[in-house]
């Protein structure tokens, strides 16, 4: 909304399985299959427009996941679409707070009960953001997952690896990058996100710290002053 007031146009889809979207909850095999649900939102833009791409947490991977194929395969022309990439606390590595069971259980189980669902306590609202309102309304939220299946965990720790060992085609410093990290997220580490950033090449990436907020920082309670630097940084890139 905030954005919007500011004329500037956003599009936002559910990941097959996820909200209103179809599929079976919180599963999927391979990471790729979100990257057709992006490529499929994008074919809905203006094609006139400059268009910029954003991902939160697993969004952020799923983005990450698309534009590290784009980069380093035979299809970089798909870059040439975007003016930049942003990201808040992509989940690139769970933090020491989710359970290292659920991980190795997603490794063992995978092949065995890839539709097998666990719950997703430790993503509480209480770690997510410091604002009460907000955290009420995660909690009755209808469409909020609660749980996560095996093959879903597998698809994302697999993803994760390869980012974090693949990611740093020659073409990244094209590609204007904003990340934004949550400093006391509990969810994705924000030590290794940090990490990330440090390792890219890019000739313009911004980072913006947001000290011991959690891991919504769209949803935090200084988000106002974080949709204004968005803005800003967008328009600069036009």
């Amino acid at each position: 909304e905030y954005l919007a007031s500011q004329n500037i146009t956003l599009m936002v889809f559910d990941c097959r399985g996820h909200g209103r979207s179809e599929g079976k909850r919180a599963y999927c095999w391979t990471f790729s299959q979100y990257q057709l649900d992006l490529e499929a939102t994008l074919t809905l833009a203006d094609p006139d427009a400059p268009l910029f791409v954003m991902g939160h947490s697993a969004g952020g991977v799923v983005l990450l996941d698309y534009l590290e194929t784009a980069m380093s395969g035979s299809s970089s022309d798909k870059l040439s679409k975007f003016k930049g990439a942003l990201l808040s606390n992509p989940f690139l590595k769970p933090a020491d707070s989710i359970p290292a069971w659920k991980i190795w259980a997603s490794y063992i189980l995978a092949y065995l009960a890839p539709f097998l669902t666990v719950p997703a306590d430790e993503v509480s609202a209480e770690v997510l953001t410091h604002d009460e309102a907000k955290r009420k309304e995660h909690d009755e939220d209808a469409l909020n997952q609660t749980t996560a299946t095996i093959g879903w965990g597998y698809g994302v720790l697999k993803t994760q690896k390869k980012i974090l060992s693949q990611w740093q085609p020659p073409s990244v410093g094209k590609l204007p990058l904003f990340l934004c990290i949550g400093t006391g997220d509990k969810v994705a580490d924000p030590t290794a996100n940090m990490d990330f950033y440090q390792r890219i090449e890019s000739t313009d990436k911004t980072i913006d710290e947001r000290k011991g907020l959690f891991h919504e920082v769209l949803q935090e309670t200084d988000r106002v002053d974080l949709f204004g630097k968005i803005k800003d940084w967008v328009e600069a890139r036009l």
